[in-house]
């Protein structure tokens, strides 16, 4: 087993004092993980089991899947793992059985998500598992589908919780105060052309003055 612990958290958000400037260097640090049930396992290996059965070319696969399916979706469950840092959600899985279910490494930031929702199917129900569902902005069209959906997570309203909590402390402490930003809430100012433009447009007010202030005579 992987822990006993549902989530780990690895930095109290919610009783640390905001900071007095955000530090772009510490954007990557994991404040918080996610562990997996073992029951999940189960549950992927009869989801796959019936998805083959409901399909015409699927079946000529099942006595292979009986005889090695256990054994991908054990493999497969020592490769999740899900992070939650300061100011993204990862979630990395896969590169078992010879890169057949391939590797891969999803990054979602959190001033993009709009909702974290906690479902249960028929067959989620079975075997005492919740999915979590994790929609972001930008998703369009009729078969867009959900940033993130992963069942068998330990404690899924606890972890969806740390991710709205950790939502809301990055957008009030951390994205307004990146140069540029990283997401929804970040614009690149120039600051010292700011300035320049200022300084400029207050000589030309200045010269302009200096002109009405002169007799009719020597303006000519």
């Amino acid at each position: 087993m992987k822990s006993n612990v549902a989530y780990e958290q690895h930095t109290l958000i919610d009783n640390a004092a905001p900071p007095s400037r955000f530090d772009p260097s510490q954007d990557d640090e994991v404040v918080g993980e996610a562990f997996l049930d073992e029951t999940v396992i189960n549950y992927w290996f009869w989801a796959v089991f019936l998805v083959l059965l409901c399909s015409v070319i699927g079946i000529i696969f099942i006595p292979f899947w009986l005889c090695f399916g256990c054994c991908l979706c054990r493999q497969y469950f020592g490769t999740v793992k899900i992070t939650i840092t300061r100011r993204s959600i990862v979630a990395e899985s896969g590169g078992v059985c010879c890169h057949c279910i391939p590797h891969s490494v999803k990054t979602i930031l959190l001033d993009r998500i709009q909702d974290v929702s906690i479902s249960q199917g028929c067959l989620e129900r079975c075997w005492g598992i919740q999915r979590l569902t994790i929609e972001t902005a930008g998703q369009r069209g009729p078969d867009a589908g959900p940033e993130l959906s992963f069942a068998g997570i330990q404690g899924a309203t606890e972890f969806r919780d740390a991710v709205l909590s950790q939502r809301h402390y990055y957008v009030e402490n951390g994205a307004t105060h990146l140069n540029g930003g990283t997401g929804l809430q970040g614009q690149n100012i120039n600051m010292d052309q700011g300035h320049a433009t200022v300084e400029v447009l207050s000589e030309i007010r200045d010269a302009l003055l200096r002109i009405e202030s002169r007799p009719v005579g020597q303006q000519l």
